[in-house]
């Protein structure tokens, strides 16, 4: 627009002729994280694109500077899946006392759906329904357990996730870790309910941790005016989040360690609570086996000269000896000798008696091997997490990912 003129070598320009023309509804185009609007005319030059405005300007972008999504609704198969929703939607949908149909009006404005979307993936399903490409980090700075840390993850690394629990179980906890992950990574969040307690009460939370000038409590146009007129907050003063890049790196992989540490005790103590339930069923189970054992079989039978023997090789010689009893066959002198070799039975007299007692010998002496190898599986796991201070460590997360939040937030 300059009256400016200016002069170039012929050999320092480079002419891109032949353009290609987009179609404007086939994209929706954004520039430094904003949408571009009143797009008349794309004209597509190799790397480049001239978008021209309604205005009458025309600006020159790069591609690869720009966020194009392409409007799914173009393959016939998704068009005509959204229009099947849309014809369900007139019938089925609530209508309003004036007789507008409030599902079908929404349905009538969709005439662009991104192919990024998740409307565009149940529109037209592929191999990756679900997935995304996660974050190398995720953060924890409103504290967590191992269910709500692997929610957080799942959220993290698919479209669609749904996370179910009773009340107290830390869902709201869980939802503002996942706003503070999307925001460190300059996504924007809509958190949204069908009353307004449930987003009041996420509101809430993030006061108390001092960040409520993340969010915006809107909604209906009441929540909107409100907001406008009383709600807004002062920002804090910026510089005190700022970090060295330096301490930020070392941080980050100081929290890498400690959600390892953390998950790796929340596995035990998961896994802890499964063992006792295991070996109180193995006990009752035990329990009855013994009085069936004395009653009916030679009970004072003993099997002499074992090394340490594990109750899953008992069990290999209880299931072997229990295939000769079934083909009416006496224990072979391969097996025997396996005993001797593989497992370390070396009690030839005990091998010699009927088989119709060394299998109960052997089905008593797996009980007596399985109760203690769990009660000391469960005593070492115990000792584990007593010297491990969840407390601590966890409000160590807590407060280096909140360094990470407010630096995120400088």
């Amino acid at each position: 627009s300059s009256s400016n003129i200016y002069r170039y070598a012929y050999l320092n320009v480079k002419w891109i002729r032949n353009p290609k023309i987009i179609e404007i509804n086939s994209v929706k185009i954004s520039h430094n994280s904003k949408a571009l609007f009143g797009i008349v005319k794309i004209l597509q030059f190799d790397d480049y694109y001239r978008i021209f405005f309604e205005n009458g300007k025309a600006t020159i972008y790069r591609i690869s500077d720009l966020i194009i999504e392409k409007n799914s609704l173009l393959n016939k198969n998704t068009r005509n899946c959204l229009g099947y929703f849309k014809r369900i939607a007139t019938l089925v949908s609530i209508t309003t006392d004036d007789g507008k149909n409030i599902l079908a009006d929404q349905y009538e404005k969709m005439s662009f759906v991104s192919s990024d979307s998740v409307l565009s993936t149940y529109l037209h399903p592929d191999d990756q329904i679900l997935k995304h490409t996660s974050t190398s980090y995720i953060y924890y700075p409103f504290g967590s357990n191992l269910s709500q840390m692997q929610a957080v993850e799942n959220a993290l690394s698919n479209k669609i996730s749904v996370i179910e629990g009773p009340p107290g179980t830390g869902k709201t906890q869980t939802i503002l870790n996942i706003i503070v992950n999307a925001i460190i990574n300059d996504k924007t969040v809509a958190v949204v309910s069908n009353n307004n307690s449930a987003t009041d009460n996420v509101f809430e939370k993030l006061q108390s941790y001092g960040v409520e000038f993340i969010a915006a409590p809107l909604g209906k146009s009441d929540n909107k005016k409100e907001f406008i007129n009383s709600k807004q907050c002062n920002y804090p003063d910026f510089n005190s989040y700022k970090y060295e890049s330096t301490k930020l790196y070392k941080l980050r992989d100081e929290i890498v360690k400690l959600q390892n540490q953390l998950k790796e005790m929340l596995i035990y103590k998961n896994k802890i609570a499964g063992l006792k339930s295991k070996l109180s069923s193995l006990k009752v189970e035990q329990q009855y086996f013994n009085e069936f054992y004395k009653e009916t079989y030679n009970h004072k039978l003993n099997i002499r000269n074992i090394k340490k023997l594990k109750s899953v090789q008992i069990l290999k010689l209880w299931n072997e000896c229990q295939v000769f009893s079934e083909q009416n066959k006496n224990i072979s002198f391969i097996f025997k000798l396996k005993s001797i070799l593989y497992y370390g039975v070396y009690d030839m007299a005990f091998l010699k008696n009927p088989i119709s007692d060394i299998i109960p010998a052997f089905q008593n002496l797996y009980y007596i091997l399985k109760v203690g190898e769990l009660e000391n599986e469960i005593k070492s796991i115990e000792h584990k997490l007593n010297t491990y201070n969840f407390k601590e460590k966890q409000k160590e997360l807590s407060n280096k990912s909140l360094v990470i939040l407010k630096s995120s937030l400088y």
